[in-house]
């Protein structure tokens, strides 16, 4: 940790539990490395998102300092990024090891009250359930239990049931009915959500075992379930990215607000993509589903001649029509668009052909106008321009460019397809993958999507005579996974 003694290390060593530890005799000058508390990067509060986070705060009750709580909430809203669900361990009756009093809502409300006091505190509520007196472990009358804090001003509600306590169980889910999410403005969703089992344990200092992840974020990839299998109840295929962060904040350092460490997870959720076509380079209709193409909405927009694009441009989940006609882009929020487009500027070489992604990872689609091997960006947030050159040789129709998240991090990258080949890169400046070959069928369009919603676009194409679309779950020369009709001859696909 960058931390080193100032003199030898003197005392008894032992070996307990599968560690080496040290019991110093003498007291150690501990020099400071610049050790600094970590900031978890995995924010939330985008559309699709979830973070859950987890903290033990070692026996809290309102008999605590102020100073306590304010220590506290400071790390749970800064340094945990307030997430959206906090499982929270360790949680003492009102009147702490003093015999008597089951209850704890003083203590949850003054932890509440001290977040919310905070600087754009977040706006939480909890929900817990007393235990059996002296029966749940942790100190004699002290009765620790765990519950949930979810932040109500981010829309997070907490489904209450009668019927359960500490005793009693409650299924989640009555009867098995499946029960659907919110995301991308759907209605909302109902998850069930697990905290974990307290395990006691001794602090002592660690010179040798187990250790701790480090301070880089992981990122776990859920797989989606085989066909066939049985789906995990009230769940069914929800989750498709998650990232997970050991937050380290106390461990490390000699002043403790607790001896746990808190984790945080952020869950993005991803609908998979959808087709449609522009009839006549005006009326636009957009499919709902991958299986038959049939189109659901039909709408009329823009004039002759333009080139269609599909973003989410004011960062709610959804992709939304837009233009690019004689350099100019008009970008609309809304199916079917407004009268007005919400967004309209003058961008890029009126010559080249625009493609639409999330090129810095902020949860809003930015546009790129491509022509002869050169890329114009520009981000949409803050109007910011940048230029790539180098990447790709020719101008459209010979050459395609296309923009998709080709690793699942979040941030779109770019590429473009010619002649039956496909080059992609993982960003718009570097991570250049190996080029591949996928044309099944004769001189097609090519399109991009998240066709099965696991957070990662691939590649597919839709013929050019004719109306057959054919999609692939994986960027290679692969045979086709998915296979549709939708359009005709002379439509221009576009995806949502």
């Amino acid at each position: 940790m960058g931390d080193s003694f100032g003199g030898d290390v003197t005392g008894i060593m032992f070996y307990e539990f599968g560690n080496y530890v040290l019991h110093p005799s003498t007291t150690l000058p501990a020099l400071d490395g610049g050790l600094e508390r970590e900031v978890t990067p995995l924010e939330g509060g985008r559309p699709g998102q979830l973070t859950v986070g987890t903290f033990n705060v070692e026996n809290l009750d309102v008999l605590e300092p102020q100073e306590k709580f304010d220590a506290l909430a400071a790390q749970i809203a800064v340094n945990m990024g307030a997430p959206d669900i906090v499982v929270v361990q360790e949680i003492q009756d009102d009147n702490g090891q003093a015999a008597g009093g089951m209850v704890a809502d003083q203590t949850w409300n003054r932890l509440i009250q001290a977040i919310d006091a905070l600087p754009d505190g977040p706006t939480y509520q909890f929900r817990q359930i007393d235990p059996v007196n002296n029966a749940d472990g942790g100190a004699p009358n002290g009765n620790i239990r765990q519950g949930f804090l979810f932040r109500t001003d981010r829309g997070v509600a907490f489904v209450d049931r009668a019927g359960a306590d500490a005793t009693r169980l409650r299924r989640a889910d009555p009867g098995g009915r499946r029960q659907r999410q919110h995301h991308r403005g759907r209605r909302p969703q109902r998850l069930p959500v697990l905290g974990p089992r307290h395990h006691p344990h001794r602090r002592r200092l660690h010179l040798a075992g187990h250790h701790p992840p480090g301070r880089r974020a992981l990122r776990l990839r859920l797989r989606r379930q085989q066909p066939g299998a049985r789906p995990h109840r009230g769940v069914d295929n929800l989750v498709p990215i998650a990232e997970y962060d050991a937050v380290h904040i106390n461990a490390e350092f000699e002043v403790q607000q607790s001896d746990h460490d808190p984790s945080v997870a952020r869950f993005r959720f991803r609908n998979p993509s959808r087709p449609g076509v522009v009839k006549m380079k005006t009326l636009w209709s957009l499919g709902e589903s991958l299986t038959t193409g049939t189109p659901t909405t039909d709408f009329s927009l823009g004039t002759q001649p333009l080139a269609p694009i599909m973003g989410d441009w004011d960062g709610n989940g959804t992709r939304t029509p837009g233009v690019y006609k004689a350099g100019v882009f008009s970008l609309y929020n809304t199916v079917p668009p407004a009268p007005t487009p919400e967004l309209s500027f003058a961008f890029g070489n009126r010559r080249g052909f625009p493609v639409a992604g999330d090129f810095d990872g902020d949860g809003v689609d930015d546009v790129a106008v491509y022509d002869g091997g050169t890329w114009q960006i520009r981000l949409t947030r803050t109007g910011a321009p940048s230029t790539v050159t180098g990447f790709g040789a020719g101008s459209w129709p010979d050459t395609v460019p296309v923009a998709g998240d080709w690793d699942g991090d979040g941030t779109d990258g770019i590429g473009f397809y010619r002649n039956g080949t496909w080059t992609l890169r993982q960003t718009t400046t570097g991570g250049d993958l190996a080029p591949f070959t996928y044309r099944p069928g004769r001189n097609p369009y090519p399109v991009v999507g998240d066709w099965d919603g696991d957070g990662i676009d691939t590649v597919g194409v839709k013929a050019r005579k004719g109306s057959t679309w054919q999609l692939n779950n994986a960027n290679d020369s692969s045979a086709p996974e998915i296979t549709f009709d939708l359009g005709t001859s002379t439509d221009l696909p576009v995806v949502w």
